[in-house]
Formats: structure tokens, sequence, C-alpha cells
């Protein structure tokens, strides 16, 4: 069997369908992840004012940029070179007073294996199965998870 230019050109546009279908799919269920894990928190309002009067966001999605978080809806992300969808999600942890504004990070990775999503939370090993990903209560346990990891980053035992 002899492969033609042709044969190859479909091939590499049945391959880019693929990844925009993935990335597609992916940036969906991060919509939803970042819904439930706001709706979650029990937030006493729905933004936050600065010092300016401005309205901030207590929970926002991004990526770190030469150190430093940059917000970034995540309509705005990349599939990386493994298929996954890798973030950042900012906790603001101080809305008022001298540490107004204050943030925590948590690193999330998104992907797909065997047909089930997999969420890896930074600091928590391994990966959680979200089985049923069609709505917002599905990710009960990837908000569990960052919840506990920003809770934990405030304990120092050298303080007690």
């Amino acid at each position: 069997m002899s492969i033609t230019f042709q044969d190859i050109k479909n091939k590499k546009n049945e391959l880019d369908k693929k990844i925009a279908f993935r990335e597609a799919t992916l940036r969906g269920d991060a919509a939803k992840l970042m819904v439930a894990y706001r709706d979650s928190l029990s937030l006493p309002k729905a933004e936050w004012f600065c010092s300016d009067g401005r309205g901030r966001p207590y929970v926002e999605s991004g990526y770190l940029m030469n150190g430093k978080f940059a917000p970034c809806s995540v309509s705005g992300f990349s599939l990386d070179e493994e298929r996954r969808l890798k973030f950042m999600i900012s906790t603001v942890v101080s809305d008022d007073g001298l540490h107004a504004g204050e943030y925590y990070l948590v690193s999330i990775g998104m992907w797909y294996e065997e047909k089930m999503l997999h969420v890896s939370v930074g600091g928590v090993p391994g990966s959680i199965i979200v089985a049923c990903h069609d709505d917002t209560d599905s990710y009960f346990e990837v908000c569990t998870a960052m919840k506990d990891v920003v809770f934990r980053s405030f304990n120092d035992r050298r303080l007690d």
C-alpha cells in the first residue's frame, strides 16, 4: 500500500479535529469546576471590593507568568503536549483590612484516560476521577480537595 500526501493530510486533519474536540471538552469541564468551586465556598457576596472601590472576584482561573498569577478565562487555555489542560485557580483568602486581596493558588490538571475525566489537585497525590461530569455536583470531591489544600496552607507548626 502506498501512502500519498492526501492520506497524510487527511490523517493530520483528523488528529487536529480530535485535539480541538478534546480541548473544547476539557474547557467545558474546567468551567463547570470553576462554578462548582465558587458555589462550594458559600461566599458572602458575589465579589469583594479593593481599596479603590473596584469589584474583584473571589475565585479566578489563570496561569503563572514569570512567577506571578495572570488571570485568564478557561476559554483561553490550551492543551499541553500530554493533551492535558493545566491551570491555576486563585482563591482570595482575605477580603478586608491590610491583607485584602491576598490569595492562594492551587494548580489543576484535567485530562481523559480511558474515557474517564481525571483531575489532579496540586498538593494531593494521584488524581480524582470524576465519573459523571455533566453537572457541577459531580465536582464535589475535587472542590473538597482544593479547599483542603488551601485550608492546610494556613497551618504553621512553628507557631503551635
